[in-house]
């Protein structure tokens, strides 16, 4: 179990360093295949300043090739016994001064305290192997930069003692935790993820230091703690070794000509600097959108600045372009901005570009906007993975210039006339909702215009014969005086009936009248104590019955037609003796109030009757809308009190609850208003 275990940690491990050494070799030729691509297109005018960015691109990015070949080349030599030692007799002082000089710029731009100390004890001259210790305190002095964030501190000491030599390198950074750090001299280990991990590399550079301190006949240690930093200790044998035999000409150590060699060992030393041409690019922290205004914007997500480079390069001049360091800040700025294209790095710190894929199509703002996923990987489960994200397209590294151009401009077209084609969708929507509207409008009209019609002819026809029967009813009753007492009493309930009948035909008659020919009287300064009286004689509330209070300060007034607010209250004050005489018990009552509260004077009309239902307030001013039982009215009572509301420039609203109370609150301006709505 122990062997099957192991074999399947050996496997992962084996799975892992392949993504990223495919990622660390392909993004790289990308960023040489890209820019001669570019560059070997004689249609395409340069700049002078294009030109070198183009050609600064290739070299840092062949840089880092050479970089990570010699690595891999130097982990073959330990293990074929091809990689020897060449010590020669050196000064301490001079070669580490030498190396922290080299690497003091890249911890001032990354914002960090770099502090050296060396410390010689003894008097006993130094053999060292000087490019293979520059190696190894180069690894660790670029990892504790990395993994510092800004404001830390990295410390660097080498102290010479007998035959012995300790390099010390102590960071403030990150830290390792205690699971994991037995395992990071171990070959192609990372703590992260390959999809997600936060740096370059694919795991060999610990490993590397390990295997040269031990040919120097040392050792290496780590001590850390997790967000509390790291402190790293290499003991290395400065002593003379034996005389060895010769083996310069030999394919492992000198495989090129005698006169290039000394080329060579400029342009290696070159490529061992190279992370700090990458770490001391100028802060990039913030968001940086180019100045293209009015073009479509288009999102770039990926944690290699280089990579971010040359895209920016290749799209500025078609594109608004915007860059994202990682998935968690694509995700920030695509829900802020409305981009035409997204481009997501498969492999990125925090959230990866699947996952980000992912959740940009869970959003319903972010889903229709297509979405390219650069990659490094070139199997078939990775695209399909992809792809069932809800990636549009993906580009596998390296790509060409023109794929990467022509790819965009489809996808952006193709975009734009989606979202074109759902903008008039939109509009077309509208105008037939507007459509409906006008129309609902426009039959409504016509029913109110027949309506007036049928209600004039209704008033001629039917006002001639109230009159009648009222003046032979008044005869009538003058009449009946005359008869004795007992065919009084028995007529008396059949009079008062018909009187009842009469007066409601007429009131019915009103409404039609007031709803058909409003009144467009001038307004004029109305005394709000005044007009509610008013109001209350006309509706005869029997004291007895109900309990009316009335509590308006007799100063307060507001320009209106008094005609039309007598209407309005009396229609309010019915509805309330009508609600309150379909409850059987508890004490009956209404009450009017009014305060000024700032340019207006509001007045609530309240009673404690049967209320309006939750569903019916929606509606209670709707024509012919009504609650009262047949017969008891015809609904256009409260449809008129809005007309009247409206023709004020005044607002109204109900507070109800069933069975309960009802409360009408009005706001009226008391400012004059020119002419009436």
């Amino acid at each position: 179990e122990a062997s099957n275990s192991k074999l399947i940690e050996m496997d992962r491990a084996k799975s892992d360093f392949f993504a990223n050494i495919s990622h660390e070799l392909r993004t790289p030729l990308t960023l040489l295949i890209g820019p001669l691509d570019k560059l070997r297109n004689p249609a395409a005018p340069f700049r002078v300043s294009e030109q070198m960015e183009l050609l600064d691109i290739m070299y840092n990015n062949a840089m880092r090739l050479l970089r990570l070949i010699n690595d891999l080349l130097n982990l073959v030599r330990l293990d074929s016994g091809g990689l020897t030692l060449h010590k020669e007799k050196i000064e301490l002082k001079a070669l580490m001064e030498g190396i922290a000089r080299s690497v003091s710029s890249m911890a001032e731009q990354r914002r960090l305290k770099f502090e050296t100390k060396i410390l010689e004890i003894s008097p006993d001259p130094i053999y060292l192997d000087h490019d293979k210790v520059e190696k190894i305190i180069l690894n660790l002095l670029f990892n504790a930069f990395k993994f510092t964030p800004a404001g830390g501190h990295v410390f660097f000491q080498a102290e010479h003692t007998g035959d012995k030599l300790e390099i010390l390198v102590r960071d403030t950074g990150k830290g390792i935790s205690k699971e994991e750090l037995p395992k990071i001299f171990d070959r192609f280990w990372q703590a992260e993820g390959a999809a997600t991990r936060r740096y370059q590399g694919v795991g060999i550079g610990l490993a590397l230091v390990k295997e040269l301190a031990q040919i120097h006949g040392g050792g290496v240690s780590a001590e850390s703690e997790p967000d509390h930093g790291t402190t790293m200790r290499i003991h290395l044998d400065v002593s003379q070794l034996p005389e060895a035999p010769s083996n310069e000409g030999s394919p492992s150590e000198m495989p090129v000509q005698e006169e290039t060699s000394e080329w060579l060992a400029q342009l290696y030393r070159r490529a061992e600097l190279f992370p700090a041409h990458v770490l001391t690019q100028p802060d990039d922290s913030q968001e940086q959108a180019s100045p293209n205004s009015g073009l479509p914007d288009v999102l770039v997500a990926d944690d290699e600045p280089e990579m971010r480079r040359f895209l920016k390069s290749q799209l500025q001049n078609f594109y608004s372009v915007h860059e994202a360091h990682n998935g968690a800040e694509a995700l920030r700025l695509a829900k802020a901005t409305d981009f035409s294209l997204i481009f997501l790095d498969y492999m990125m710190p925090e959230i990866d570009g699947i996952e980000a894929t992912s959740r940009l199509r869970n959003d319903p703002r972010t889903r229709p906007v297509p979405i390219i996923v650069l990659t490094a990987r070139v199997d078939e489960a990775s695209k399909m993975k992809a792809l069932e994200a809800g990636a549009t397209d993906f580009l596998t590294k390296p790509f060409a210039s023109t794929e990467l151009i022509v790819r965009s401009r489809n996808l952006v077209s193709a975009y734009q006339l989606q979202k074109q084609l759902a903008d008039k969708t939109r509009q077309l929507e509208l105008a037939l909702e507007q459509i409906k509207q006008t129309e609902s409008q426009l039959v409504q009209h016509a029913k109110m215009a027949s309506l007036g019609q049928l209600s004039a002819g209704l008033m001629h026809e039917i006002n001639n014969p109230l009159n009648y029967a009222n003046t032979a009813l008044h005869l009538f009753k003058k009449r009946i005086t005359r008869l004795a007492s007992e065919e009084q009493e028995s007529l008396a309930k059949p009079l008062a009936d018909l009187q009842d009948g009469i007066q409601r035909v007429a009131g019915i008659v009103s409404s039609l009248r007031s709803f058909t020919h409003p009144d467009n009287a001038t307004f004029h300064e109305v005394n709000l104590l005044d007009a509610i009286a008013t109001s209350a004689r006309f509706v005869q509330i029997d004291p007895a019955e109900i309990l009316l209070q009335i509590q308006v300060e007799p100063t307060i007034s507001f320009w209106g037609n008094k005609n039309q607010l007598i209407h309005l209250f009396i229609n309010l004050l019915q509805n309330s003796v009508d609600s309150l005489r379909e409850k059987a018990s508890q004490t009956k009552k209404i009450e009017i109030q009014a305060t000024i509260q700032n340019d207006e004077v509001q007045v609530i009309f309240y009673d404690n009757g049967m209320g309006i239902s939750a569903e019916d307030q929606s509606r209670i001013f709707d024509a012919f809308f009504t609650t009262k039982k047949v017969g008891a009215g015809v609904g256009l009572g409260l449809n008129i009190c809005h007309r009247i509301i409206q023709q004020h420039k005044a607002r109204i609203r109900v507070e109800s609850v069933k069975d309960e109370f009802c409360r009408f609150i009005l706001g009226f301006p008391r400012l004059k208003s020119p002419t009436p709505l």
